[in-house]
């Protein structure tokens, strides 16, 4: 699955360059309102920070510019991103590696931001998997945005996967009953916030 994943992204660069369209967001405007969204979780002043598939570190610059006190880790299974990260945020700390690999530090929170919507062949057991990890490895919290099955037909691109927010509200209730589901800030997304 991550070798999927990294090809795409590792192209993406190639074809676009440090640049935004290689995450494939259909705009800056797009994303920032993701960001928005998923950082309602918390006041994530001082926090201990996890973006998983971190791409271009975009979300890492929104922090530092809406938080104090960040520690922020990024991660990403294309090598091609992490570079691109690496040299936009020069004095953060960006690693490639994935979920699976070990990972000796406690995060507060843990965010992932469009980091599951590529077809992976099993992409609720994909997403299942990286909730739990992602959960393990924070003592507060989680947040992640996926394409939503209830996107307009003419949103829908054959290459991404569309969950359905039912299935996805029910992987999430293993872990926690404090869940919030956004599905009111974009027309193809849906964000879940689960909280300890």
């Amino acid at each position: 699955m991550n070798k999927i994943i990294a090809r795409h992204y590792d192209k993406n660069v190639e074809l676009f360059g440090n640049d935004f369209l290689a995450l494939g967001w259909a705009s800056i405007e797009t994303q920032q309102v993701r960001f928005d969204t998923l950082t309602t979780i918390a006041d994530l002043n001082n926090s201990h920070v996890l973006d998983v598939g971190c791409g271009l570190g975009d979300l890492c610059k929104y922090l530092n510019e809406y938080y104090e006190g960040i520690k922020y880790t990024g991660i990403d299974v294309s090598s091609e991103m992490i570079s691109c990260a690496r040299e936009n945020h020069p004095g953060s700390k960006f690693l490639l590696r994935d979920l699976n690999d070990d990972d000796n530090e406690e995060y507060d929170y843990a965010f992932a931001s469009g980091s599951f919507n590529i077809k992976v062949g099993d992409n609720y057991n994909y997403l299942d998997h990286s909730i739990e990890r992602m959960w393990e490895g924070t003592s507060k919290g989680i947040a992640f945005n996926i394409l939503s099955s209830y996107a307009p037909e003419k949103m829908k691109d054959d290459f991404f996967f569309y969950y359905q927010p039912e299935k996805v509200f029910t992987l999430c209730s293993k872990y926690t009953q404090y869940i919030i589901v956004r599905h009111d800030y974009l027309p193809n997304d849906v964000t879940y916030i689960l909280k300890k």
